[in-house]
């Protein structure tokens, strides 16, 4: 048992302490109705995400442990083809995201008209149909690619995804007309997920 899980188990129980030779009965400063140890573990890499070991919470705290991971995708227009773009995160089956935001460092651009779409999924990845942002041309009022942070599809537990098995991040990109590459863009993508049964 590492020193902060320690710290935290005994946070849950009352300790018999010696105090100038007078035993006295020293209480949790937190009790165990409001004790809650979690993990966050934050790991920024495009190319593969590993999860980190659950923790066993205290047997004061209701439950037998979780974990909460953030994955980042770093994703470049200069990095985007035509069609379907996979970046590997490596999600495990059961996965449920809880919540995703997109921060867009620079906006999209074509080079034209602007008409070129994005579509961002993990669980459902067709095009039109994505889970994390719905297909929509950069030119749109209030498309997610602009400079700024926006919310993708899941943000709460209403709007969680669960994976059917181990699952990557997909950005799929139709580029209008004869376009063949973005002229600008730039964003970074965040997943907030918990290991479901």
């Amino acid at each position: 048992m590492t020193a902060r899980e320690q710290l935290a188990f005994e946070k849950t129980k009352a300790t018999n302490v010696l105090d100038n030779g007078v035993n006295k009965t020293v209480k949790p400063i937190y009790s165990p109705e409001v004790l809650v140890v979690a993990v966050d573990a934050i790991i920024e890499n495009e190319a593969s995400l590993q999860a980190s070991d659950a923790l066993d919470l205290p047997s004061a705290v209701s439950g037998s442990g979780f974990r909460k991971v953030y994955a980042k995708a770093i994703v470049s227009s200069a990095e985007l083809v035509n069609g379907a773009n996979t970046i590997s995160l490596g999600i495990p089956e059961n996965a449920i995201i809880l919540n995703s935001v997109i921060d867009v460092t620079e906006t999209f651009a074509d080079g034209v008209s602007d008409a070129s779409t994005i579509g961002i999924g993990v669980e459902t990845v067709t095009a039109g149909s994505e889970d994390i942002v719905n297909a929509v041309a950069i030119s749109d009022a209030g498309n997610p690619f602009d400079v700024g942070i926006s919310a993708g599809i899941p943000v709460s537990a209403a709007t969680a995804i669960k994976l059917s098995a181990d699952k990557d991040l997909t950005v799929n990109v139709v580029f209008d007309g004869e376009i063949e590459a973005f002229t600008a863009g730039a964003m970074d993508i965040y997943l907030e997920y918990i290991i479901g049964e």
